[in-house]
């Protein structure tokens, strides 16, 4: 019976040709489209889906809105991260991060043109999940003129000559000492550093900035929290709310 199926099937393709193809060339276009937006949303579904901590962290987001618009932004304000965690029980830890265009480093009397130079607080490493292949993650951001390498940035700078304790200059604005080399963000990382440095560099490098990371009426940086527990996800938003307030400009 299944023979006759398809020769009937076969037959009423040959005599509707010009029908069956575009049938056909639906199908295959629906089938293709089907595929490809599945793999984009798994692609997207697996970013930073390797944090140890994931599930406990959150960015905070600003809604700039003004009368009853949304406008929902990743800006905040420089002092809120140290603050959200001394005053919210819930919040364990706290960074803020913020990346550099491009600038000059120098080291060993040469210089290279480098760009993705993360500025964040001690409380990154222990919050994401960039494993240390040298170094200790506790301290290695703790105090000014630190520096972390990532490994292909190691590597691209001294080679096989072990970077630790080398000094490099940032932009020309600020001498930094190796201090930790940690693995390359992984293709599906939100953050796509070379380096990181302490956050509070952000002014040698941007004088222009003056005081403005800590002035809670300017909003120019990123800020992620880990919670003490998932579940705390409701209590600490509403808490958070205090805190957040929208800058002069936006006012």
């Amino acid at each position: 019976m299944l023979r006759n199926y398809l020769k009937i099937a076969i037959r009423y393709l040959l005599k509707h040709r010009g029908y069956s193809a575009i049938n056909v060339l639906g199908l295959a276009i629906g089938l293709a489209c089907t595929i490809l937006i599945g793999l984009w949303i798994q692609d997207e579904l697996s970013f930073d889906g390797f944090h140890a901590n994931g599930d406990r962290i959150h960015r905070v987001l600003l809604d700039a809105g003004m009368h009853n618009n949304s406008h929902v932004q990743w800006k905040t304000q420089g002092p809120l991260a140290a603050t959200l965690k001394t005053d919210i029980p819930e919040i364990s830890h706290a960074t803020r991060y913020s990346e550099t265009g491009r600038l000059l480093l120098t080291y060993d009397g040469q210089s290279i043109l480098q760009d993705k130079i993360g500025l964040t607080d001690p409380d990154f490493l222990a919050m994401f999940t960039y494993p240390m292949i040298q170094g200790d993650p506790a301290t290695a951001l703790s105090s000014p003129g630190s520096l972390i390498l990532t490994e292909s940035m190691a590597r691209k700078l001294y080679g096989d000559a072990d970077p630790m304790d080398r000094v490099l200059n940032i932009g020309g604005a600020v001498d930094c000492m190796v201090k930790g080399v940690i693995q390359d963000p992984p293709v599906h990382s939100t953050f796509q550093f070379s380096c990181l440095i302490p956050f509070e560099h952000v002014i040698d490098i941007h004088p222009q900035f003056g005081n403005m990371i800590e002035d809670w009426h300017v909003n120019g940086w990123q800020t992620f929290v880990m919670l003490t527990d998932v579940h705390a996800a409701g209590s600490v938003s509403d808490q958070v709310g205090r805190f957040v307030i929208p800058d002069e400009e936006e006012e």
